[in-house]
């Protein structure tokens, strides 16, 4: 072929390739908007809620121990007004540089009293923090 026709061909192909549409799948979720509540040699607890059905709360929570130098456990327990234990969400011993997987508690909605025991531990140490539900952002 010569070049005269090999342009005439490019000129042809090349427009009508780039007006082919291009699908662009979007994301299936938004990730959580995670909000740290304790932290502790770099590792996190981290909490968000979401509505549920009863005019309850879901409470997520999970461990971020990417910035952690050991093995981290982390906790969240829900405690009544009258100070009674309720649900109790335990990640186990997570190793530094990962996450845990995801768990949850319910705490009623329209509740302020009801408030979040989140702690994390490591070998060393352990810290605490009460938090309000009114406190913690919608994921």
């Amino acid at each position: 072929m010569t070049s005269r026709i090999l342009v005439a061909l490019a000129a042809a192909v090349v427009p009508a390739a780039l007006a082919v549409p291009i699908a662009v799948a979007a994301p299936a979720t938004a990730a959580p908007a995670w909000q740290t509540a304790v932290t502790l040699s770099g590792a996190k607890v981290q909490l968000c809620k979401a509505p549920v059905t009863g005019n309850r709360w879901r409470v997520r929570v999970r461990v971020d121990a990417r910035g952690a130098d050991r093995v981290t456990a982390g906790r969240l327990q829900v405690r009544r007004p009258d100070g009674a234990a309720g649900q109790l969400w335990l990640s186990g011993s997570v190793d530094a540089g990962s996450v845990s997987k995801a768990g949850s508690a319910l705490v009623p909605r329209g509740k302020p009293a009801y408030r979040l025991l989140v702690g994390l531990e490591n070998s060393h140490v352990g810290r605490g923090e009460k938090v309000a539900i009114n406190a913690v952002r919608a994921c």
